[in-house]
């Protein structure tokens, strides 16, 4: 069994195989499916009741902090900065199931997923004004990517219900957001099982993760590589893991990590993908 130090030094060597790493009290183990932690089933509630509250979306951009609050036929939102500038703006779109901040500019861009479409506004001429549509469909949750230094393009992921079980993967130039190109497809079956999606960024390596919950009923989790001109790349399948209910990133900056933190009915399970040599 390696000591910690000899753990952090193999996790920044050059990777080519992805692991689950566990840590308990210090030691490192490598394995395919086991759990870093488990957390107590109460500590779930607060999280669930704010994700399930799509009346109220909050989100930061380009220095405000903004609020936008979902009435009977339009979306309004107000935005503070530290000087307290202010900005406000209504937008006529009923039944907004999720805003997504993609770029830190002065256009404060943002996503918003409607039961119907996925749009894209930017603020000009002192409001929100509508740029143009991703897609046209059901589209059950948008995620953004969180790339590091050396990602040339940031991405946004649509999972969508129809008019077919698919993830569509947009990248885009930020702060440049005028242009979005459809990169990838990737194909899903028809499930009832809800599954999550969640962008995450390995700093040790610097590779970039999309992870999905409940790809397949016997498979819980699955993790994709980005890998340059051939997209993402499936590279691990779980199916020991309990089905998944909630799947989040979770950052540590001050030990530069990240985690990837699963949901199930009884427990929370803190996960650790890592590359390590073959």
């Amino acid at each position: 069994m390696e000591n910690a130090v000899e753990a952090k030094q193999r996790t920044q060597r050059l990777a080519r195989k992805c692991v689950l790493m566990v840590n308990c009290n210090g030691l490192y183990e490598e394995s395919w499916c086991a759990a870093l932690t488990q957390l107590n089933k109460t500590n779930l509630n607060p999280i669930n009741e704010q994700a399930q509250n799509p009346q109220k979306l909050q989100f930061r951009s380009y220095g405000f902090q903004c609020r936008a609050l979902q009435e009977e036929n339009q979306l309004v939102i107000r935005c503070l900065d530290d000087q307290n500038n202010s900005r406000e703006a209504i937008l006529p779109r009923r039944d907004v199931k999720q805003l997504l901040p993609v770029a830190d500019s002065d256009e404060m861009t943002i996503l918003l997923r409607t039961p119907r479409a996925v749009e894209l506004w930017k603020w000009s001429n002192d409001n929100y004004s509508l740029s143009s549509k991703l897609m046209d469909g059901q589209v059950e949750q948008m995620a953004l990517s969180q790339g590091g230094a050396g990602m040339e393009s940031e991405y946004v992921a649509l999972m969508a219900l129809s008019p077919a079980a698919e993830i569509r993967i947009y990248s885009f130039s930020s702060p440049d957001t005028i242009s979005f190109q459809l990169d990838q497809v990737l194909e899903l079956q028809d499930s009832q099982q809800l599954r999550v999606m969640r962008f995450m960024h390995l700093p040790e390596s610097d590779d970039l993760l999309l992870c999905v919950s409940n790809v397949l009923p016997q498979q819980q989790l699955r993790i994709y590589q980005h890998s340059g001109a051939a997209g993402f790349q499936p590279i691990l399948g779980d199916s020991a893991l309990p089905k998944a209910h909630a799947l989040e990133v979770l950052q540590l900056p001050s030990y530069k990590l990240q985690l990837l933190s699963i949901a199930t009915e009884e427990a929370v399970y803190l996960l650790q993908p890592q590359f390590t040599t073959l």
